[in-house]
């Protein structure tokens, strides 16, 4: 059978608008061409991906971003081993190439018979998930006892003087530079310029924007995600930056072979001044911040465990939603590990990370409720997802 080979493949791929879906498998080079060859069904799967590509870059509205989504695809698929690996490739990159929809499904794993666990399980199971569930949940009321929340989409302009100072917390949240518990230091900073959104900064991060990488939200009205009676204004922000090395021009949800597990952009919230300025820095540490304060690593130079100074939120994948008065936000948690940092994957150890991969694959796909009541934040449900 004739069919492109990988390398010929990629090169159609990002140049010509019409490819080939064929190439001469005795001139197979790859281990995974040859794989490619000596399977029908991978077979069948290459030349639908192919059909599937010309058709997606035919209808996108974006080809250069569509163009770099899959030549990260293909240079992962490069790595696979095992005709397993090269078939899981194939079959999660199609349906999103192709526009076909997956099914998610939940299970509560953690707060059985806690009603808001219940209903949350029953909301999560009952939506219709356009995008990945990583890039959001559902906050509306469409089950009794939610309450319908309304976002506030947020411009570049409107983020004009918190976008540098959010950047600033979440790069170095300890510097001893910055003294981060009150707005007033913030406020000096900006007039001597160190939070100072530049031009060139608005335009790259309006491109970010209309390119689907960047995001911003608050709530009209405000919510009170302290539960403490007083309204706080919530600021979410999806795109700040990517797991595994900020990598970019990832869509939320897109599975890595590399690192056997899903990128996704990162959506983090934050509680910030009224007028929507300054970064309220108390608040969002006491409400969102993971309990271990920071990323909990090894050094090798250090030759022992320790803990980042970088802000560390409970997860990368954050959204609220509001059930018979009380307001909650929920995660899926990230490689870093779990509410209590049990289930890992990074920062492991080299002789224990392969294992902790097998052993703690499925955190990635978890998802955790919080509520912030009384002055601390505590797990209240847990889910496993999984993607059919």
């Amino acid at each position: 059978m004739i069919k492109p080979t990988m390398s010929c493949l990629l090169f159609l791929m990002l140049v010509q608008p019409v490819y080939s879906a064929s190439f001469d498998c005795a001139k197979a080079g790859t281990k995974v061409e040859k794989m490619i060859c000596a399977e029908p069904e991978l077979s069948k799967l290459n030349e639908d991906m192919s059909a599937a590509y010309r058709k997606a870059l035919e209808e996108s509205a974006n080809s250069f971003l569509l163009m770099d989504q899959q030549d990260n695809w293909l240079k992962d698929l490069n790595k696979c081993l095992d005709v397993q690996c090269v078939k899981q490739a194939y079959e999660q990159r199609l349906p999103d190439i192709s526009g076909n929809s997956r099914h998610y499904h939940f299970t509560l794993t953690k707060g059985e018979d806690t009603p808001v666990c219940d209903a949350y399980l029953k909301r999560l199971n009952e939506t219709e998930f356009t995008s990945p569930p990583y890039c959001g949940r559902p906050e509306n009321d469409s089950v009794e006892g939610f309450s319908k929340l309304k976002r506030k989409l947020l411009s570049p302009y409107d983020v004009h003087d918190l976008y540098p100072i959010i950047s600033k917390f979440m790069s170095s949240a300890n510097s001893e530079r910055v003294d981060w518990a009150s707005e007033e230091p913030q406020n000096q900073l900006v007039e001597k310029g160190q939070f100072r959104m530049t031009k060139e900064g608005l335009k790259v991060l309006q491109n970010s924007i209309d390119a689907g990488w960047s995001k911003f939200w608050g709530y009209n009205p405000y919510v009170d995600i302290n539960n403490d009676g007083l309204l706080d204004n919530v600021l979410i922000w999806h795109g700040n930056d990517m797991s595994h090395g900020g990598v970019i021009g990832k869509q939320c949800g897109e599975y890595s072979i590399k690192f056997n597990m899903t990128l996704r952009l990162a959506q983090t919230a934050f509680v910030v001044s009224s007028n929507g300025s300054r970064l309220d820095v108390v608040k969002t540490r006491k409400v969102f911040s993971h309990p271990s304060g920071g990323y909990n690593y090894y050094s090798r130079n250090r030759n022992k465990w320790v803990v980042s100074k970088d802000f560390r939120s409970v997860g990368k994948s954050m959204g609220i939603f509001k059930y018979r008065g009380l307001y909650y936000f929920d995660t899926f948690f990230d490689e870093w590990g779990d509410f209590e940092d049990k289930r890992r994957i990074t920062g492991v150890g080299e002789e224990d990370r392969k294992e902790a991969r097998s052993r703690n694959k499925n955190i990635v796909n978890t998802l955790g409720v919080f509520l912030h009541q009384d002055g601390q934040t505590k797990q209240v449900c847990e889910y496993l997802m999984k993607v059919y």
